[in-house]
C-alpha cells in the first residue's frame, strides 16, 4: 500500500511537470521517485517506522539456518536504512559486523579483522560500495544481495569477497528483488538506458546530471511505476 501510495503521488508530479516543462526537465523527479520507491522496496521503514521488511524477514529466517550449520554470511546493501536495520536484528542471532563508507581505513582494519579471526559463525553487512573494495572475506560462504543493481559486474566483484584465494567452500550467492515492484522492471531497461540507471543506483550523483538523450522518457517512467 505505502509502495503504491508513493507511486501514484511521483507519478502524478512528474506527469504534471512533463506537460509543463518537458521530458529533460522531469528528470531529477523522475530519479528521485525511482530512488524512493527502490528505498521502499528495501525497507519501507525508510518512511513509516511502523512498517517492517519482507526482505528483512527472509533474511532473518535465512540466516538463522546458515548460522545454526555453522557457516558465515555477507549481506550486501545499498541504503544505511537497510544496513542499519539488519545489524539491530542480525546481533541478536549471531556476531554481527559492519562495513559502510563512513568508517576509518583503520575502523574498517579492525572490523575486518575481528570477523574473519573471532571463531564464530559470524554475519558480515556492508555497502555495495564498499564491498567492491579488495576484501578478502573467505570465512563467508553465503552471499546475500538485498538490492539488485544494474550492472551484474558490481554485484559480481562484491561477491568475490567470498571467492578470493584461500576459500575452500562452495559459495551460495542470493540476490532479491521485490514482486510487481520497479525492481522486476529494472532489468528490461538496463541496456537502453546504462547511463541513467547508474545514476540511479549511485543517488550520490544526482548533482551531476546533465541534458542528454539516454534520460528516461515517460514511456520508461510509466513502465517502471506501473502506470497506464
Amino acid at each position: 500500500d505505502l509502495y503504491k501510495k508513493v507511486a501514484a503521488s511521483y507519478n502524478d508530479q512528474v506527469k504534471t511537470l512533463i506537460q509543463t516543462e518537458g521530458e529533460q526537465k522531469a528528470q531529477l523527479n523522475m530519479l528521485t521517485a525511482l530512488l524512493k520507491l527502490r528505498q521502499i522496496c528495501s525497507h519501507p521503514g525508510v518512511m513509516d517506522p511502523s512498517l517492517v521488511s519482507p526482505k528483512l524477514q527472509y533474511i532473518l529466517e535465512q540466516v538463522e539456518e546458515v548460522v545454526d550449520s555453522g557457516e558465515s554470511i555477507l549481506i550486501f546493501t545499498q541504503f544505511r536504512y537497510t544496513l542499519f536495520a539488519l545489524e539491530k536484528e542480525l546481533q541478536k542471532l549471531a556476531p554481527t559486523f559492519v562495513l559502510h563508507g563512513g568508517l576509518s581505513s583503520k575502523q574498517r582494519s579492525d572490523v575486518l579483522n575481528e570477523f574473519n579471526t573471532n571463531g564464530k559463525p559470524s554475519i558480515m553487512v556492508m555497502t555495495l560500495k564498499v564491498g567492491g573494495v579488495g576484501l578478502n572475506l573467505t570465512k563467508a560462504s553465503y552471499v546475500y544481495h538485498m538490492d539488485p543493481w544494474w550492472n551484474p559486474a558490481v554485484e559480481a566483484q562484491a561477491t568475490d569477497r567470498a571467492h578470493r584465494l584461500g576459500q575452500t567452500k562452495m559459495v551460495n550467492i542470493y540476490k532479491l528483488a521485490m514482486r510487481h515492484s520497479l525492481e522486476e522492471k529494472i532489468f528490461h531497461l538496463q541496456k537502453q538506458k546504462k547511463k541513467i540507471f547508474d545514476i540511479l543506483m549511485n543517488h550520490e550523483e544526482f548533482e551531476k546530471i546533465e541534458t542528454d538523450k539516454s534520460w528516461l522518457s515517460k514511456e520508461d517512467f510509466d513502465f517502471l511505476l506501473g502506470a497506464t
